[in-house]
């Protein structure tokens, strides 16, 4: 197998060769307003061409496709919330709208007179594969999945089979926790199947071979785990691993000579420390440069932080880290010095971990005993304990006691919120609705948390609950990847950024205007803590890139 990187820029997305090989369609990510714009180059020439110029901020370009013979490319603009599929010549012209809701990634059929894609009704839970005319007319529904199956819809669609008789889709079932699966439509009935009967966690654009005697899949098997490349023969679905790196591979597709293009993805980040006035300081003066956040972690490849970092209440760091190749918990001290892996040689993946008020434990989620369930070790890694059974269990967080451990879990069909005892036992449900990433608050009152609220205009929100769960009595409509309550209690810090920069915010609970606390000129932050006593900050900071590379000759 050869592998030859097609960009270098480390901005490239979406990126998709043509039916002949000769031209790859990409989407440009531009620093440092992150604005996006459609890119076409000419790959015997290496010369690129811009054919749609950038749509603005709140704009951005996805997905883009090329016709079977070369001659068009469809694509996406999302905007506020909604996918309006285009169309426009190779070497550019002005596009032409074809569907205003366009849904996900679209698929054109092998003989160019059909389209399909997916749509999803958030609000229903219902997920629906459509084919249309290729001038957008005509729409029907072919297949339809509603909660807890779904298909995969972000940035990712269907792909026609070569002979035109069937189509492929990313997607699954979140009963019982997330199972990802290659499913197979007929394109005429609308029958729909599993391909590999795997249980894949994720899985991203689906691309058939020329020959239609397999799919090729980017997906991984654990959480943490990058998605690498797989080969499933069709119709039978046995599987077979094409890639073995520290790479993310996406957006795949192939010419009619069987060479693969995908998106290859590396995400960098490293420990930092900062004084919690210091960002203020900078605000203050209006100064990005004189903002004194101290590195404590280097090296490339290396995620650290990216799954998790909390502090110690005698002010180290336990952090997850890939550093020794898998997931493995470590601890350094807040200067950067003494690291040391804390779990070792059990599992994969050991990931979000948290650490008791006396700080004797760390709980965290691994997948040590076949699923990703909760575990408690002593701080120096010893004495692991299971302390939950179910699947798809992450996102651990004390209570103010240390008594009870707060995850989120997908056991049921949907997530939800949990607490079972620090020594285990039988686990206590606290949500009755999709709920997870719970966060307490310092003085053990209260619990924050993403949940989906199937009646709001924007569905998926940031809430606040007891702590002994019910309903949101605080609700605000940013769905945070990583957030953490501000050392009094009265805010909770989130981030807001781009794809290239991004800082610290307070959203106060009373709903006044959020507050910004940092203000970083360069690097995206990924996961933060506020330190015990409230004077400093850990930071996962880092720098995400991505370019096209062509996989050949491949076996």
């Amino acid at each position: 197998m050869n592998l030859k990187r097609l960009t270098d820029i480390g901005k490239v997305t979406h990126p998709v060769i043509s039916p002949d090989g000769k031209y790859l369609a990409y989407v440009l990510r531009d620093e440092p307003n992150d604005k996006t714009s459609l890119w076409v180059k000419h790959i015997p020439t290496d010369t690129a061409k811009q054919i749609v110029p950038p749509a603005g901020v709140a704009a951005n370009y996805e997905a883009p496709i090329f016709s079977p013979d070369g001659s068009f490319i469809y694509f996406l603009r999302h905007e506020n919330g909604v996918n309006t599929l285009y169309r426009v010549a190779v070497l550019g012209d002005s596009p032409r709208k074809l569907i205003e809701d366009g849904g996900g990634r679209v698929a054109p059929s092998p003989d160019g007179r059909r389209l399909a894609f997916v749509r999803v009704k958030w609000n229903e839970g219902e997920h629906t594969l459509l084919l249309a005319n290729a001038d957008g007319t005509g729409e029907r529904p072919l297949a339809v999945r509603k909660r807890p199956e779904y298909f995969n819809v972000f940035g990712i669609g269907p792909s026609w089979s070569p002979d035109g008789k069937t189509i492929a889709c990313s997607g699954g079932s979140s009963e019982g926790g997330r199972h990802d699966d290659a499913i197979i439509v007929d394109a005429d009935s609308g029958a729909q199947r599993s391909l590999s009967g795997r249980n894949w966690h994720s899985m991203g654009q689906v691309a058939w071979m020329p020959d239609g005697s397999a799919l090729l899949v980017p997906a991984n098997e654990k959480s943490g785990a990058p998605q690498q490349v797989w080969r499933l023969s069709y119709p039978a679905g046995e599987v077979r691993r094409l890639t073995n790196d520290l790479n993310d591979y996406e957006m795949l597709s192939l010419t009619t000579g069987s060479s693969l293009v995908a998106q290859q993805s590396e995400q960098i980040t490293n420990l930092w420390v900062m004084a919690a006035d210091a960002g203020r300081a900078g605000l203050a003066h209006h100064s990005r440069a004189g903002i004194p956040a101290t590195q404590i972690t280097s090296g490339v490849s290396r995620r650290d932080g990216f799954y998790g970092l909390a502090w110690t209440p005698d002010g180290q760091i336990v952090y997850a880290s890939n550093a020794g190749g898998l997931y493995d918990l470590w601890i350094v001290k807040a200067d950067g010095s003494a690291p040391r892996r804390i779990t070792e040689s059990a599992g994969e993946s050991n990931i979000f971990p948290s650490v008791s008020p006396d700080g004797r434990f760390v709980v965290f989620s691994s997948d040590r005993s076949g699923e990703n369930n909760i575990w408690r070790v002593d701080i120096d890694g010893r004495n692991a304990v299971q302390l939950t059974h179910g699947k798809d269990e992450y996102h651990t967080s004390f209570s103010r006691d240390g008594r009870w451990v707060i995850y989120e879990s997908a056991a049921a069909t949907t997530s939800n919120v949990w607490k079972v005892s620090i020594d285990g036992g039988e686990p206590v449900r606290l949500t009755d609705h999709s709920a997870g990433h719970p966060v307490t608050s310092s003085d053990g009152a209260l619990i924050a948390y993403i949940y989906f609220d199937e009646h709001a205009e924007s569905p998926w929100r940031l809430g606040v609950m007891p702590f002994n769960g019910g309903a949101a009595i605080r609700s605000f409509p940013q769905p945070f990847r990583c957030f953490d309550w501000s050392p009094a209690g009265d805010a909770l810090t989130y981030i807001v950024g781009t794809n290239t920069v991004s800082n610290l915010w307070n959203q106060p609970l009373d709903g006044g205007p959020p507050e910004q606390l940092t203000d970083f000129g360069e690097q995206r932050i990924y996961c933060f803590s506020w330190s015990r006593d409230g004077k400093r900050i850990a930071l996962a900071r880092g720098n995400w890139n991505s370019d096209a590379v062509m996989i050949s000759d491949f076996k």
